[in-house]
């Protein structure tokens, strides 16, 4: 858009000489906003083929000696555990259970009492953990076992069982 001042002008000939200076301004070349120049694109990156390494634990990559304690505790708790599901079996067929029923949801006054008395002697015998001991019994929760344990101590201390 262009701007145009108006002028009182003295005398005709300043007019003119007005007018021609505006005719040359419009005639000359018109005003070019500057283009942008496109910037030219980056070369693609060139991938470099590698070989993959092998996925392997730390401990394989690195001179790590497995001490001959590890592998006895290892041993010690694969008896172990065979032993306290092997005397669950026993005990419970010795009460007059399967081992099946100890295990199952059943909920019947005798089998829980019977469950409740392996699940004593398996924390007291072979000491292992209320989650372990869970397991062992039908995949139960910790403080069954817990309240299983607490409730057989209690009866033997007030001479009940």
């Amino acid at each position: 858009m262009m701007q145009v001042d108006a002028k009182i002008y003295a005398t005709g000939a300043e007019m003119m000489d007005a007018y021609r200076l505006l005719q040359q301004r419009l005639r000359a070349a018109p005003l070019r906003r500057s283009v942008p120049t496109p910037v030219p694109k980056p070369p693609a990156p060139v991938l470099i083929q590698r070989e993959p390494l092998p996925h392997l634990p730390y401990w394989m990559g690195c001179d790590i000696e497995f001490d001959a304690h590890v592998q006895a505790w290892r041993a010690w708790r694969g008896i172990h555990e065979r032993n306290s599901s092997l005397y669950v079996r026993n005990r419970a067929a010795e009460l007059g259970f399967t081992f099946d029923k100890i295990r199952s949801q059943d909920r019947h006054r005798k089998v829980v009492a019977a469950r409740q008395l392996l699940m004593y002697e398996v924390k007291k015998l072979f000491d292992r953990s209320y989650p372990e001991i869970g397991r062992l019994f039908g995949g139960r929760d910790h403080t069954t076992v817990l309240h299983a344990v607490k409730k057989i101590e209690r009866l033997k201390a007030e001479g009940k069982l």
